[in-house]
């Protein structure tokens, strides 16, 4: 509720109110959109555009801004998305994810198998696990069903999996 009234105060004209949304959420938004975009650019313009959107917006409370701010940057990032392929860093992982691989793999290993992914399956992966969301949250940000969601994190684990089992077998 604190952010919506940050919001509230911006559109009646507090810019400073704008201000501590933007430096709240940029971070975090960029480096979801880095992660699912892999172009710095790409992510640059979306984030702006995200910005921007809610600059013009007038918001209903209900929600969280939070989940409003990402599935604009995601619907924003899906029309952007065409085949780039680039990097995806697991810098901002929690380590608790990284900690639970039943043997050691290396950064650049996971990083690779995370580009494997299909850019839906990747949100979801990002969404969860780099950003903290929880299924519900991933849904609203989707605007897809709880359920849809988990079938992709479902498939994206699968074809993690597959994607480790596969190189450890080429280099074990």
């Amino acid at each position: 509720m604190e952010d919506f009234k940050l919001y509230f105060r911006f559109k009646e004209g507090d810019q400073g109110a704008f201000e501590e949304l933007y430096e709240k959420y940029a971070p975090p938004l960029y480096r979801y959109l880095f992660r699912l975009l892999l172009n710095e650019d790409d992510s640059k313009d979306v984030l702006q555009e995200t910005f921007l959107r809610l600059f013009r917006s007038s918001l209903e409370v209900k929600g969280k801004l939070s989940s409003w701010l990402f599935k604009v940057a995601t619907n924003l990032a899906y029309r952007r998305l065409v085949s780039v392929k680039a990097t995806v860093s697991l810098d901002d992982c929690d380590e608790s994810v990284l900690s639970q691989l039943p043997y050691q793999v290396e950064r650049s290993t996971i990083e690779k198998a995370l580009r494997s992914l299909p850019e839906q399956q990747r949100a979801v992966v990002m969404l969860k696990f780099f950003e903290g969301f929880r299924y519900k949250e991933i849904a609203e940000i989707l605007e897809c069903p709880v359920g849809t969601v988990k079938s992709r994190m479902y498939h994206a684990i699968m074809k993690l999996r597959e994607f480790l089992k596969e190189r450890e077998g080429n280099h074990g």
